[in-house]
């Protein structure tokens, strides 16, 4: 069975990135065994062979750890949304700028490809999370409200990038990061780089009254299929 390395790349109050390395130490078993029946003069012996051990990696560095920009809620709310704060009802905030500013950069090893998932998000006095929802003809979680919105107590996330963005949202299984080739794979040739940035949209209102939330998003390096 392999195991994996947790590797925390950054954590702030706002945003936590995490890198998952994937190591696969291999032992080849070599058995040289006699027949069970081999003559009373025979014998067995077991050979024992070492292999190099394989690990699977990706590298994220993120020049921005915080959502800002934030925008949206009805003009009349009292809670609209401001420049650094997320407003409800299902205001919107951003780390980068769709079409301009992608500050998370992904790069992986060449023996790899990448997958991305989302966790639910935790607020500072840790009350009731606001759970994962996702779009599309299957999601993982229904978005509860009219046009795809999230409900109460949930939220939506996906991640952009140059050439497009996931608009079903991340889930809390893992997926191919799509953003890692312009034809939609998850496979980057050796040395190669993707650079990302991050969408939130909030719920339509929460069950805790905290101002602080945590959210974390993984990239899992993995082998090729």
């Amino acid at each position: 069975m392999p195991d994996y390395r947790i590797t925390v790349r950054q954590d702030t109050a706002g945003w936590t990135i995490v890198a998952l390395m994937l190591i696969i130490g291999v032992v080849a078993y070599v058995a040289l065994r006699g027949s069970a029946q081999a003559s009373a003069g025979g014998a067995s012996r077991t050979a024992n062979l070492k292999v190099v051990p394989t690990m699977r990696y990706v590298t994220v560095s993120p020049a921005e750890t915080k959502f800002t920009r934030c925008k949206f809620g009805p003009p009349r709310s009292p809670f609209r949304s401001t420049s650094t704060a997320l407003g409800y009802p299902n205001g919107r905030c951003w780390i980068g700028k769709l079409g301009s500013a992608w500050p998370v950069k992904i790069k992986r090893d060449p023996q790899s490809e990448v997958l991305v998932w989302g966790y639910d998000a935790v607020p500072a006095d840790g009350g009731t999370q606001w759970r994962l929802c996702n779009r599309g003809a299957d999601p993982a979680v229904t978005c509860k409200r009219a046009n795809n919105l999230p409900g109460r107590d949930q939220f939506f996330v996906e991640n952009f990038w140059a050439g497009g963005q996931h608009p079903t949202g991340l889930t809390d299984a893992q997926l191919c990061a799509a953003t890692l080739t312009s034809s939609g794979g998850c496979v980057l040739t050796m040395g190669q780089s993707q650079s990302e940035g991050i969408k939130v949209i909030g719920p339509s209102g929460p069950d805790d009254n905290s101002t602080l939330w945590r959210i974390k998003i993984a990239w899992i390096a993995v082998p090729l299929p």
